[in-house]
């Protein structure tokens, strides 16, 4: 149905994005001791969950972007302890747009956050996520949703090529200090 061309770039941004990965948790490995992104089999399976296969549908997106933050969001207080791991989300936050992005849009699209009740500047910003990733503030067409899909790759790919080169003294740092504390 899809040009394969779509399906060969999407698996080339997956690859990308998980040898990024990996060498991020073996660097930081090696710097402090420990994975930067704790690796667990649920976030294993992602890569092979999704590897050849695009979003067409804002449900199917709706998913992808729950098992990025999976990837990428969560299991730092299950790993560093509450404080820590939260400290660790919170610089990262801070720090990087493409950490906000996956969080804003999970947010925006997540079923327990009731938009109704939302600051606007919150929904203006997962809307300007959305429209610079898909095209749209309000991507409807299977065109959007591919677009998304492989910018939110090459995001977190380049996200982890900075990290690697910037930020993992730092947060290695936050974390060594938070154990002493």
């Amino acid at each position: 149905m899809f040009a394969p061309k779509l399906i060969e770039l999407q698996e080339y941004y997956w690859k990308q994005l998980i040898e990024k990965f990996n060498r991020v948790n073996e660097k930081f490995h090696r710097i402090c001791g420990m994975q930067l992104f704790p690796v667990t089999y649920q976030k294993f399976e992602l890569p092979l969950k999704w590897n050849s296969k695009l979003t067409l549908k804002e449900e199917e997106f709706i998913v992808f972007i729950q098992d990025m933050c999976r990837l990428f969001r969560e299991g730092f207080r299950e790993f560093f302890g509450q404080e820590c791991g939260k400290r660790v989300l919170d610089r990262l936050s801070s720090n990087y747009d493409f950490i906000n992005t996956l969080g804003s849009l999970r947010n925006y699209y997540g079923p327990t956050h009731d938009r109704s009740t939302w600051n606007p500047k919150y929904i203006d910003r997962a809307r300007s996520h959305l429209a610079r990733l898909s095209g749209s503030e309000y991507p409807s067409e299977w065109h959007h949703f591919i677009r998304a899909q492989l910018g939110i790759l090459i995001e977190g790919s380049e996200f982890l090529e900075v990290l690697e080169e910037e930020g993992l003294d730092e947060l290695c740092k936050l974390i060594r200090d938070a154990g002493e504390a």
